[in-house]
C-alpha cells in the first residue's frame, strides 16, 4: 500500500481553487519489510515480490491518479490510471500476470503514486480520514515468493 501521510503536520494540502498533484514512491525493499512484518517470512527468506492488482484510493476532491511500476533501467510501466475520478466508483484491478520484482531489483525497482485533486471550494482541504478531507493510497495485493532456507554446511571432520 502506498499512501501520503496524514498525521502530524498536515503533508496532503489542497487550496481553495487550487489543483495540486501529490506523489509518493516506494522501493521494493521498504515493501519486502513490510512483507516481513505482515507475514512472519523473514526478509533473507524473500525471493522475490509479486504485484497482483493496484486499487487507487482518493476521496470527494481527486480529480486524477495514476498507479506506476518503476524499474531500474527507469523504465515505467503504468500499473493503473484513473484520468477522470469518482469518489462513488472504485474498485481493485487484478493483472493478467502479476509483476514480479526479484530480490536482486527491490533496491532499484519502485511503485509510484501520483494524484491530483481540485479544490473549488472556499476552504483548505487537508489530508485525514473524512470524507470531506483527502487521502492519496494504493491497495495493491501482493505475494511473496520465498525461497528455500539456506542451511549452514557444518565440516565434522569425519
Amino acid at each position: 500500500m502506498n499512501w501520503l501521510p496524514v498525521f502530524g503536520p498536515p503533508s496532503l494540502i489542497i487550496p481553495p481553487g487550487d489543483t495540486p498533484t501529490y506523489e509518493v514512491t516506494r522501493d521494493f525493499e521498504f515493501w519486502r519489510s513490510f512483507a516481513t512484518d505482515l507475514t512472519g517470512v523473514e526478509e533473507e527468506r524473500i525471493e522475490a515480490l509479486e504485484v497482483h492488482s493496484a486499487h487507487l484510493h482518493m476521496h470527494a476532491f481527486g480529480q486524477s491518479g495514476e498507479i506506476t511500476l518503476v524499474e531500474p533501467d527507469g523504465r515505467s510501466e503504468t500499473l493503473l490510471s484513473v484520468p477522470r475520478w469518482d469518489y462513488n466508483w472504485e474498485r481493485n484491478f487484478f493483472f493478467t500476470e502479476p509483476k514480479v520484482v526479484p530480490r536482486d531489483e527491490m533496491a532499484a525497482t519502485s511503485l509510484r503514486l501520483r494524484c491530483t485533486y481540485h479544490n473549488d471550494t472556499q476552504e483548505t482541504v487537508y489530508g485525514g480520514w473524512g470524507a470531506f478531507d483527502e487521502m492519496c493510497m494504493n491497495f495493491s495485493y501482493i505475494a511473496v515468493q520465498e525461497g528455500a532456507p539456506e542451511t549452514a554446511s557444518t565440516n565434522s571432520g569425519h
